[in-house]
């Protein structure tokens, strides 16, 4: 336990693969479960932020000749945020990855094991289907991040751009690159709603049975 303790205020990424190897195998494909979950809600957020950072910098460009500075100031606010969800995609398909190998080396190691020919080769199936589940989540998710790597960039960049330059002149200058925002998003988004459902149909696959919940108590 202080061994976990210490290494989640170094190391979050050490504490999944060693809480993984104290745990059954049944209980850390439930693990690698969770944690495709988390990296779905993940990717949620970040189309979330990537229409909401493509909304606002359109913000920017309508209030040109009025006031643009309180739409600025969202643009910021939603840029910071676009840049943290990023972030957040690639860590979380880290740790997912981190957890279903930890798994996978262990149910390799626990089919050595069985002795019934017919029993072993349907382990082995199994796994090598769920592996290739979890290798199409990360090159899925590998391309989305790199695709939305140089958008992010370029939304820092027009940030920088206008935080020096708010005059009507210096927007409508930047005006075309507003748009092209809006179209990357867009294409973005949908190639997260692709991802997520890949995610969805995968993280059902290693999902152990659990209870339905009890009926709500009659009134």
């Amino acid at each position: 336990m202080k061994l976990l303790a210490r290494l989640a205020r170094t190391s979050p990424l050490a504490v999944l693969i060693l809480a993984a190897c104290q745990t059954s195998g049944h209980d850390q494909a439930d693990s690698t479960a969770t944690n495709l979950d988390s990296l779905s809600g993940a990717l949620m957020a970040l189309k979330e932020s990537l229409g909401a950072s493509a909304s606002s910098i359109e913000g920017v460009v309508k209030a040109a000749k009025t006031d643009p500075k309180p739409a600025f100031e969202r643009y910021k606010s939603d840029v910071s945020k676009l840049e943290s969800d990023l972030a957040t995609v690639r860590s979380t398909l880290a740790g997912a990855q981190a957890t279903s190998q930890q798994y996978f080396t262990e149910w390799e190691r626990q089919i050595g094991t069985i002795q019934d020919e017919d029993l072993r080769a349907s382990a082995s199936k199994r796994r090598a289907k769920l592996v290739e589940r979890v290798g199409e989540i990360s090159k899925e998710v590998g391309a989305l991040e790199a695709e939305a790597k140089p958008h992010v960039a370029k939304m820092v960049d027009l940030r920088t751009y206008l935080a020096s330059d708010l005059t009507p002149s210096g927007i409508d200058a930047i005006a075309g690159k507003a748009g092209d925002a809006r179209s990357d998003s867009d294409s973005l988004r949908e190639d997260i709603d692709d991802a997520i459902e890949t995610i969805k149909e995968s993280s059902a696959e290693f999902k152990t049975a659990k209870p339905a919940p009890p009926a709500p108590a009659a009134k």
